[in-house]
């Protein structure tokens, strides 16, 4: 049986996750809080495996209580429930211990299964979210050897600056843009 803890600020979240998480016979709800301190008093007394963490615009700090939990267990998994995809929330998330990253908008079904996964030891992520760490990756590749100067060329491009705007802008010669 896995045991499951729920926080998220919103009561009908809460209620809803907690009856959605029962119509599957081996998760068992164990605790259900407003906040991540709250539900790791509960969670820790119970026993949890897996820790559901709401994020939403009322809890203002979803990556401290991520690393709250997994500082006092750090074996628990803590998937995170959220409405952001964008990758600097999701790589705080993941950064601060989070095992997985769902967005609120999944298909009910999902949730069981994640759930699963995430107590297996994967990690499971929306495909969105997915896609933004991805994307976040390939950026880095893209820039990985450029120099600072190499770097404050390619933004004023993506700004859409031509070559000899690009050199009165930085006070260099267009050659040396060119070259960059």
């Amino acid at each position: 049986m896995i045991r499951v803890a729920v926080a998220t600020s919103y009561p009908v979240v809460r209620r809803y996750l907690e009856d959605l998480l029962a119509t599957s016979p081996d998760l068992e709800v164990v605790a259900v809080a407003g906040d991540a301190e709250e539900v790791l008093a509960t969670a820790d007394a119970h026993g949890s495996d897996v820790v559901l963490l709401g994020l939403a615009p009322p809890e203002t700090d979803g990556v401290r209580s991520t690393r709250a939990i997994r500082a006092a267990r750090p074996g628990i998994a803590v998937v995170v429930l959220s409405d952001s995809c964008l990758a600097h929330d999701v790589l705080n998330a993941i950064e601060a211990g989070a095992t997985g990253y769902l967005l609120k908008d999944l298909d009910p079904a999902e949730l069981s299964h994640a759930v699963r996964a995430a107590v297996a030891g994967d990690t499971p992520l929306s495909p969105q979210v997915a896609k933004a760490i991805l994307g976040v990756r390939r950026q880095r590749s893209a820039t990985d050897g450029l120099t600072p100067r190499g770097s404050e060329v390619l933004v004023l491009l993506g700004q859409g600056l031509t070559d000899q705007g690009i050199a009165r802008r930085l006070g260099i010669a267009e050659k040396t843009v060119k070259l960059t």
